[in-house]
């Protein structure tokens, strides 16, 4: 028996004619595509300089993505698209950041929970233990930030079309049948407060946040805030549970409209606390609760260098 080792690129490319799930997605979809990869790829080390995860772990999923997108442009004979109007997201993203990583090493707990923020919000939430929960309506925003907007009521998955056949002319143009949309819709509006599993320094420029509430008694934090909106609205039914990101080109299954996310969203790494009202409302209001200061669970770490951030997000 003879044995042929093949490159990673090559095995990629090998999978990805196997199963070309992207053959139905329109070029502004692989465009978007490749911006979603490539910043699921990025990172900002500690001496502020943009760089790529390893491809040793959770970099060479996105490595392979990657490879994917350039697979199937190179099958419809056409260059990779032009990301460059997305550039306008990464202006100041090596600023200059203070060494907070030291100070959070201090915490080896392994649960332990991020939330960034303005530094009016987060000194709210720990002196006074303030805290806006807001409705899931509220994320479908084309004011907010990309990192921030989102369509939380509904989640949408692609897949080719029925009998649908995918026709090349002279080699150089190809025709396309869209990809059909598959949509699960919430019934109703819906409450939710998230944190970050993990503490990512680009994070700080991501959501335009100068200051960061680390919480290493979680479930204190958390019980505190359950029990407070219990107390506003007790039929509501709560969860709490990790975020999960699916590929809306490559997802078997119909997404949990509450705990499933693009995976354009991946490295925010989630976690969130939900409410769902018992009878179906169109659209809700934020409200605040109080759970008393958080200085027996949690730090609080202001960046004045990063000052000059407007608050474009909500707390």
């Amino acid at each position: 028996m003879v044995t042929t080792k093949i490159t990673r690129q090559e095995s990629w490319d090998i999978e990805y004619r196997k199963w070309p799930y992207l053959r139905h997605a329109t070029d502004e979809q692989l465009r978007v595509r490749l911006f979603e990869i490539i910043n699921n790829q990025r990172t900002l080390t500690e001496e502020n300089k943009i760089g790529l995860l390893s491809p040793d772990k959770i970099g060479e999923f996105w490595m392979s993505r990657f490879s994917h997108v350039l697979e199937e442009c190179g099958w419809r004979r056409r260059g990779i698209q032009p990301i460059s109007d997305f550039a306008s997201e990464l202006k100041g993203v090596c600023d200059p950041i203070p060494d907070v990583e030291i100070r959070l090493r201090e915490y080896t707990k392994a649960r332990s929970v991020v939330k960034l923020s303005m530094r009016e919000f987060n000194e709210d939430a720990f002196l006074k233990g303030r805290i806006q929960i807001s409705p899931a309506s509220a994320y479908d925003d084309a004011a907010k930030l990309r990192s921030v907007r989102d369509r939380e009521l509904a989640r949408t998955i692609f897949r080719p079309a029925p009998g649908s056949v995918l026709i090349r002319r002279k080699n150089v143009r190809i025709y396309q049948i869209p990809a059909v949309e598959k949509t699960v819709e919430s019934p109703t509006d819906y409450y939710l407060y998230c944190v970050a599993m993990r503490y990512s320094r680009r994070l700080f420029h991501d959501f335009r946040s100068n200051s960061l509430l680390l919480v290493h008694d979680v479930d204190d934090f958390m019980n505190r805030i359950i029990e407070a909106v219990a107390a506003k609205f007790p039929d509501c039914a709560m969860r709490g549970e990790n975020v999960r990101y699916f590929d809306p080109f490559d997802c078997g299954d119909i997404p949990d409209v509450y705990f499933m996310k693009p995976f354009s969203y991946a490295y925010q790494q989630e976690f969130r606390l939900v409410w769902i009202p018992n009878s179906s409302v169109r659209r809700l209001a934020p409200f605040f609760i109080e759970i008393g200061s958080l200085e027996n669970c949690a730090e609080l770490i202001v960046l004045d260098t990063v000052a000059d951030f407007k608050s474009e997000t909500e707390e």
